[in-house]
């Protein structure tokens, strides 16, 4: 393995350790302000979110929210490019119950080794529970006549 990938795996293994943390001086020194999240699927939450505040924005949430101190790393590997990943980490959702969820994930850099673009690949188990879970009532329902 080249000093490149290594290096790579350090800072993912590293951006792990600063999530678990909340430590958001960390992440904004190494992640690329023009980062990419991708997050693949057919939830509601699907799509790209350009620019670190859109990503931070994503992961906190007002309707749903990952529990840091549950992260598992299960799996990471990785090469000069990108690093792979498969966490479990448990979601809380307004109206859901917590549950825990599988993610996989890649990561690529830019020129100055910063994170530069996550993608979260597609998962059902996710989609279905933050896209097709039971809805969230916003307000009372109205008084029955």
């Amino acid at each position: 393995m080249s000093n490149q990938a290594d290096r790579n795996l350090a800072l993912i293994d590293d951006l792990y350790d600063a999530y678990r943390r909340a430590d958001l001086l960390w992440l904004q020194r190494h992640t690329a302000p023009d980062v990419v999240l991708e997050v693949a699927g057919s939830s509601r939450i699907s799509g790209l979110y350009r620019g670190m505040g859109a990503s931070l924005a994503f992961g906190a949430s007002a309707e749903f929210q990952f529990v840091p101190g549950t992260l598992v790393v299960e799996e990471i590997t990785g090469d000069d490019d990108h690093v792979r990943t498969v966490t479990r980490i448990n979601v809380r959702g307004l109206g859901l119950a917590e549950r825990e969820m599988r993610i996989l994930q890649e990561y690529r850099f830019d020129d100055e080794g910063r994170i530069s673009r996550v993608a979260a690949e597609d998962q059902d188990g996710f989609d279905e529970w933050i896209g097709r879970g039971r809805p969230v009532r916003k307000s009372p329902p109205p008084p029955r006549t």
